[in-house]
C-alpha cells in the first residue's frame, strides 16, 4: 500500500513538473525585461503612427528636393534658411532648405534649356512669342518653388482655423462634465484630424516621456506659434486653462462658454475680412480671364483675313493663349485667392461607409470598377466621329455648292462634334466618380444638420426622468421622417434587441449604428455621451443639453458665413452656367458669319470683276487674303476647348469657396455646369448663325 501510494504520488509530481516546464517556456527573465513605459502609451503609439504616414514616400516636390540637393550643392544665407526652417518645421515637408533652393536652381536651368531648344525649333511649332515665354518661365517658377514652403506654410495655418474651433468644442464638451485639462487634451487629440490632432497627440507624448511636466505648460508652448495667427485660438485656449484656477462653479462655465464664443466670433470676423477682399480678385478672374479673352477671339479672324501674313502661325498663338496660358493665369489666381480662405467646414469624411468607394471609382452591381476607361471610350468615339467627318468634307470641291458658307457651317458643325465628345467624355467620369457618393454626403450632412434638435430633445426627455432607452425610442417615432431617424432606429434596436450597452448599440465594428452613418463630429460627440451615460442620467441630460447648445452656435455661425459667401457663389455660378457659354457661342458664330460675308462679298467682287472685262482687278481681292484667314472651325475648338476648361475652374472655384476642398461635391458640381455650359453654347451658336446667317444670305443673294 504504501509502494503504491509512492508511484501515485510521483505520478502525480511528474504531471506538476511538466505542467511547470510548459509555463516557464512563457515566462520572461526579471533580469531580461525591460520597462516601456515611456515608450509604449496610446499617445506616444498614435503620434508615431501618424508620423509614419506623414513620412510614407513623399510627394513630388518632396522627391524634386531630395534630387536637386544631391545635385546642387547650395549654401543659403542665414535669413533665409531661418524663413524656409521655421516653415519646414511647421508643414512637416521632408525637406531641407538646400533641397528647395537646389530645385529652384533646376527648374530654372530646365526652362532655359526649353527656351534653348525652341530656338531651334521651325515657327510653325514655336513662334517667337512662345520662345520669349520659355525663358521668362525660368525665374517665374524658380522664384515660386524658393517661396512654396513659406507659402504652404501659410495655407496650412489658415485651412488648419476649422480644426481650431473643433478642438475647443471637444476640450469644452469633455471638461463640462469632467473638469480635467489633461483629459480633455486626450480627448480631443483621439477626435480631432488633420494636422492640430496630431500636434495634440505630440503634446501627450512629451508629457509622458517627460519632456514637460505638466499638460498646462505643453499647451502654452503650442498655442504660442498661433499667436500671430489665429489669436482666437490662443484666448480661447487661455479661458479653458483659466477655468481650472476656478473654484465657483458658475464662473468656470462662464469661461467655458466665454471660450467658445470667441472663436466662433474670430472665424466670423476672418470670413467677413476674407469675403471683402473677395471682390477684387474675382473683378480680375472675371474681367481679364474670361470676359476680355472672349471678346477678343472676335478679333482674330478680322484680323487673320486683312493682315493676311503678317501675322504667321495665329493659330499656334491662340492655341498656346487660349488653351494653356490663359487656363494656368486663372488657376493661379484662383489658388492664391483659395489658399487665403478661412477654413469653417469639416469635410465629410465616407471613406468609412460600407457603400462608399475610392473617388476615382463607382460601383456596378457589386464590382467597384474605375471610372476613366467609360469615361475615355464614350469621349473618343464622339471625338473620332467628328474628325473623321471634318477630314472627310474639309476637302469638298466649293464650286459645287451655291455659297461657299454652306461649307464654312457644315465644317463648324463637324467640329462641334468634337467639342461635345470632349465634353461627354468629362460629364461621364465627374458624374461617375461623385454621383454614388453624393447621396452619402449629403445625407450624413442632413443628419449632422438635424443632430442639434434630436440632443435636445432627447436631453430634455431624460431631464424629466425617462429612462434612455425609452427616450431614444421616442424620439426615433417623432423624427420618422428625417434622416437621423435612421439612427436612432439602429441605435435602439441593438440596445432592446442585442441586449447592447449605449456605447456598444453605436461603436460595434459589426452591428454598430454609427458603422451607416461615419460622421467624425457625430461620432466624436457620442463618445463624449456614452462616457456620460456611465455618470448616470442627470450627466447624460446636461451633456447632451451642453453640446446641442453649441452645435447650435456652431450652425447660426456657418449660416452667418453662407450668407457672407451666397453673392460670391452666386456671381461665379452664373458666369459658368449662362454668361461663359452664351457669350463664347456669339463670339464664334459672329466669326462665321463674318467669314460668311467675306466669302460672298468676294464671290460678288470677282464676278462683277469677270462681267466688267476687268480680270485681275478685285480690289477686295487686294485687300485680304481669304485663304490665309483663320477658318472659323478651328476657331470653334479652341473656343470650346477654353470653354470646358473655364467652366470646370469656376466650378472648383465655387465648391472651394463655399464647401472647402470636398472633391465629391466638386465633381458633381463639374459634370453639372459642364452639361449645361455646353448646351448653352450649342444652342446660341447654332441660333445666332442660322438666324443673322440666313439674313446674309438672304441679302446676298438679292444683291
Amino acid at each position: 500500500m504504501p509502494a503504491e501510494q509512492s508511484d501515485k504520488e510521483k505520478e502525480h509530481f511528474a504531471e506538476i513538473e511538466k505542467a511547470l516546464e510548459e509555463y516557464n517556456k512563457n515566462m520572461v527573465n526579471p533580469a531580461d525585461f525591460k520597462s516601456e513605459t515611456s515608450t509604449t502609451s496610446r499617445a506616444y503609439k498614435e503620434y508615431k503612427e501618424d508620423e509614419a504616414n506623414q513620412k510614407i514616400a513623399g510627394d513630388f516636390f518632396e522627391k524634386m528636393c531630395a534630387l536637386s540637393e544631391k545635385l546642387f550643392k547650395i549654401d543659403l544665407d542665414k535669413k533665409n534658411k531661418d524663413k524656409i526652417d521655421i516653415a519646414i518645421d511647421f508643414t512637416a515637408l521632408k525637406i531641407t532648405p538646400e533641397g528647395v533652393a537646389g530645385f529652384s536652381v533646376m527648374a530654372l536651368l530646365l526652362f532655359l534649356g526649353l527656351g534653348m531648344l525652341t530656338l531651334f525649333m521651325p515657327p510653325v511649332i514655336a513662334p517667337n512669342l512662345i520662345k520669349i515665354m520659355m525663358f521668362a518661365m525660368g525665374p517665374i517658377t524658380a522664384l515660386y518653388i524658393f517661396k512654396y514652403p513659406q507659402n504652404k506654410a501659410t495655407s496650412v495655418r489658415i485651412k488648419s482655423s476649422g480644426e481650431l474651433v473643433m478642438v475647443v468644442l471637444y476640450m469644452i464638451v469633455y471638461m463640462k462634465t469632467t473638469p480635467n485639462l489633461e483629459g480633455a487634451v486626450r480627448f480631443a487629440a483621439q477626435s480631432a484630424t488633420g494636422k492640430v490632432g496630431r500636434d495634440l497627440k505630440r503634446i501627450l507624448w512629451r508629457l509622458e516621456n517627460g519632456e514637460i511636466q505638466t499638460i498646462d505648460e505643453g499647451l502654452m508652448e503650442y498655442v504660442v506659434q498661433w499667436k500671430n495667427y489665429n489669436r482666437e485660438f490662443m484666448d480661447s485656449i487661455e479661458f479653458i486653462r483659466a477655468s481650472m484656477r476656478e473654484t465657483n462653479p458658475v464662473r468656470r462655465e462662464n469661461m467655458l462658454d466665454k471660450s467658445v464664443n470667441i472663436i466662433l466670433e474670430g472665424t466670423n470676423e476672418k470670413m467677413k475680412h476674407y469675403s471683402r477682399d473677395l471682390q477684387m480678385p474675382i473683378m480680375v478672374i472675371h474681367g481679364l480671364g474670361i470676359l476680355l479673352p472672349i471678346m477678343g477671339m472676335i478679333i482674330f479672324p478680322l484680323a487673320s483675313i486683312f493682315l493676311g501674313d503678317s501675322i504667321p502661325y495665329l493659330v499656334t498663338y491662340l492655341i498656346f493663349g487660349y488653351d494653356i496660358l490663359i487656363p494656368l493665369v486663372v488657376y493661379v489666381v484662383m489658388k492664391n485667392i483659395l489658399d487665403r480662405r478661412p477654413s469653417t467646414k469639416t469635410v465629410v469624411d465616407i471613406s468609412n461607409h460600407p457603400d462608399a468607394m475610392p473617388l476615382n471609382k463607382m460601383k456596378i452591381g457589386k464590382s467597384i470598377v474605375p471610372v476613366w476607361p467609360f469615361a475615355l471610350v464614350s469621349g473618343s468615339i464622339i471625338v473620332f466621329i467628328g474628325i473623321l467627318m471634318l477630314i472627310t468634307f474639309y476637302g469638298v470641291d466649293t464650286t459645287a455648292l451655291k455659297f461657299p458658307a454652306s461649307l464654312i457651317a457644315s465644317n463648324l458643325f463637324h467640329s462641334l462634334i468634337i467639342i461635345i465628345g470632349i465634353a461627354v467624355g468629362l460629364v461621364v467620369y465627374y458624374w461617375g466618380t461623385s454621383f454614388q457618393k453624393i447621396k452619402i454626403i449629403k445625407d450624413i450632412q442632413k443628419i449632422e444638420e438635424q443632430f442639434e434638435s434630436a440632443l435636445f430633445a432627447l436631453g430634455n426627455r431624460l431631464a424629466g426622468g425617462m429612462p434612455l432607452e425609452l427616450s431614444l425610442a421616442k424620439a426615433h417615432e417623432d423624427t420618422k421622417d428625417l434622416e437621423i431617424s435612421g439612427l436612432l432606429r439602429v441605435t435602439v434596436k441593438n440596445m432592446s434587441q442585442l441586449n447592447m450597452t449605449f456605447h456598444q448599440a453605436l461603436f460595434d465594428k459589426k452591428y454598430g449604428a454609427l458603422f451607416y452613418y461615419p460622421s467624425t463630429l457625430i461620432r466624436t460627440i457620442m463618445q463624449s455621451i456614452s462616457e456620460a451615460v456611465e455618470k448616470g442620467t442627470k450627466a447624460t441630460s446636461m451633456t447632451m443639453l451642453i453640446i446641442s447648445e453649441y452645435l447650435r452656435n456652431i450652425r447660426t455661425t456657418q449660416e452667418k458665413i453662407d450668407d457672407i459667401l451666397s453673392e460670391t457663389s452666386s456671381s461665379m455660378k452664373f458666369q459658368a452656367f449662362v454668361l461663359v457659354p452664351m457669350i463664347s457661342g456669339v463670339v464664334v458664330s459672329t466669326s462665321q458669319i463674318i467669314m460668311t460675308m467675306m466669302f460672298n462679298i468676294d464671290a460678288k467682287m470677282k464676278a462683277l470683276d469677270t462681267a466688267s472685262m476687268a480680270g485681275g482687278m478685285n480690289p477686295m481681292g487686294m485687300m485680304i487674303d481669304l485663304e490665309s484667314a483663320t477658318q472659323p472651325w478651328i476657331l470653334q475648338l479652341l473656343v470650346g476647348i477654353y470653354v470646358i476648361e473655364i467652366l470646370i475652374l469656376l466650378s472648383m472655384f465655387v465648391i472651394k469657396i463655399t464647401d472647402g476642398d470636398d472633391k465629391v461635391k466638386q465633381n458633381d458640381l463639374i459634370w453639372h455646369v459642364i452639361i449645361i455650359g455646353i448646351i448653352m453654347y450649342v444652342i446660341v451658336l447654332a441660333m445666332v448663325s442660322v438666324i443673322f446667317g440666313g439674313l446674309i444670305s438672304t441679302a446676298m443673294q438679292v444683291m
